[in-house]
């Protein structure tokens, strides 16, 4: 007798078998593709791009798109008229990534190779982690290589060339291998305000340690330490005048750095630039001698190498990039607002007025001068006390109006392109573009001007788009924003891409 549990039993008639099977792979095949279409819809709880009038093409959190198809933007249609009063934005969707590295795997300054002598001088200014991009670009300055460092604005680049070059001078000063007026390093600046700001950070750092630091605006330094002429810090245009009349020699120089490198090598400085860089023997591949070159941007252009190519071999660069380089801060908020341009005086009252009442810090930019003079003008004539700041001033004024802004006499600062670049602003929360920038790396150096290594939370970044170029711009964002990745084509040589503009437009009628 059959045991009845080893009885077969017939679930599924025999003609009806392959038919479940068929069943059976067509229902795996739909549920994969449901987990497929789910992974790339991306997070719904956390949108990372908005737009008021189209939310259909809302972006979220891990969403991906089909290579072969084209990305849909938010800002697609924002050419059109009709799509005026429509606001696109771009949240917060990550955190600070500056120290992530540090906080990860505990590291100190010690972990970049530096000794303790400096480490405490570091310590004594108010730094104690350092960023990702002090951990990757100390080390390589340390072993003496020609550096590129690309690295997002606000991640702290100045200490990152700042403490190796300290050191390496104070270990020089320990052996007596100095010379009077014969500095050890030189650090080009493109403009006074950074000369002003940087001086001041270097200064306390070399008086810690010993190393002089000489900020050069003009004539004679202005507050050259006992120790000597150990690290100069000025503009371009003043080297040669220094050298000619004997101020310091280049000589000796074991260190250039060129900091905001993206504008020094603009074609505007490239006269100056060339001059410089024929005056000096630097490292290559072959030769370990001679004088170390830095380059530091958060931009670097592409041409880089053609630029620089026939003043130092260019394979000798150990390059250092952070993983935000060429892209939106994912911490700062960007708001993008489609205005007609007359429309914009009276929001910017309502925006300065509502940020003021919640008690932020403004910094407004302008494309120029005169736009500039107006809205300083027409806010303080509003009741928002503001300063100014652009390159037809006084450098007494700007100095003063820098300080006002700085020292916190004023909340809101007008200002050109001249504060975009390198000033360090650590009290600001918003940065409004009253006048759009046309290209990417003029944005993203002025929103870097907010999220900074120390500055407040819940920064915000409005932009007032009215303009063709402006939308063009948008759309580069938006894209580097919904692809994750980099923005390409990043090109700060303003005189270089309009010169290439009317070259492709005149080729029209050849």
């Amino acid at each position: 007798m059959h045991n009845v549990d080893t009885i077969p039993v017939i679930t599924v008639p025999k003609y009806l078998e392959s038919q479940v099977k068929r069943h059976e792979r067509r229902k795996k095949q739909i549920l994969e593709e449901r987990a497929n279409y789910l992974k790339t819809c991306g997070d719904r709880s956390k949108p990372v791009v908005t737009c008021k009038l189209s939310p259909k093409l809302n972006h979220y959190l891990y969403q991906k798109y089909p290579k072969d198809k084209k990305i849909p933007l938010a800002s697609q249609s924002w050419k059109s008229g009709k799509y005026k009063g429509d606001v696109i934005t771009i949240h917060p969707h990550a955190a600070n990534p500056h120290f992530e590295e540090a906080e990860r795997f505990d590291y100190t300054f010690k972990a970049a190779g530096l000794n303790d002598n400096i480490i405490s001088a570091i310590n004594n200014m108010g730094y104690f982690k350092p960023t990702q991009c002090q951990l990757r670009t100390i080390p390589e300055i340390l072993k003496g290589l020609n550096v590129v460092c690309c690295a997002e604005t606000g991640s702290g680049k100045t200490l990152a060339y700042l403490s190796p070059i300290m050191e390496k001078i104070s270990l020089a000063k320990a052996r007596g291998d100095v010379i009077e007026r014969h500095p050890n390093a030189i650090i080009v600046l493109p403009s006074r305000e950074l000369v002003h700001q940087i001086g001041i950070q270097a200064r306390s750092f070399g008086s810690l340690i010993g190393v002089g630091v000489a900020p050069i605006v003009g004539g004679a330094p202005t507050a050259l330490s006992h120790t000597g002429y150990d690290v100069i810090i000025t503009t371009l245009g003043l080297i040669g005048e220094h050298t000619k009349r004997g101020v310091y020699s280049l000589n000796k120089v074991k260190t250039l750095v060129l900091d905001e490198a993206d504008t020094l090598l603009d074609d505007t400085f490239s006269y100056g630039i060339g001059n410089l860089l024929s005056d000096l023997r630097f490292k290559s591949s072959e030769n370990r001698f001679g004088t170390q070159l830095c380059l530091v941007s958060a931009t670097i252009p592409q041409e880089i190498e053609e630029i620089i190519g026939g003043y130092v071999d260019f394979n000798s660069f150990s390059w250092t990039e952070t993983q935000y380089l060429h892209r939106l801060m994912p911490h700062v908020k960007h708001v993008f607002l489609r205005l007609h341009k007359y429309d914009r005086p009276n929001k910017l009252l309502e925006l300065v007025g509502y940020k003021l009442q919640n008690k932020k810090r403004i910094i407004i930019f302008n494309r120029k001068r005169s736009s500039c003079e107006w809205m300083y003008n027409h806010l303080n004539q509003s009741g928002f006390p503001s300063s100014h700041l652009h390159r037809r001033m006084d450098e007494n004024e700007r100095i003063s109006q820098l300080q006002k802004f700085q020292q916190g006499e004023t909340n809101v600062l007008c200002a050109t392109d001249l504060a975009s670049r390198g000033i360090d602003f650590k009290n600001v929360s918003d940065v409004v573009n009253y006048d759009s920038p046309h290209h990417v790396s003029d944005y993203l150096h002025r929103a870097g001007r907010t999220g900074r290594i120390g500055s407040r939370q819940n920064c915000t970044v409005t932009t007032f788009v009215c303009f063709s170029p402006d939308v063009d711009m948008l759309h580069a964002l938006e894209t580097s924003v919904r692809t994750n990745s980099s923005i390409q084509n990043v090109n700060g040589n303003i005189k270089s891409i309009l010169k290439n503009l009317k070259r492709r437009k005149l080729s029209k009628y050849l």
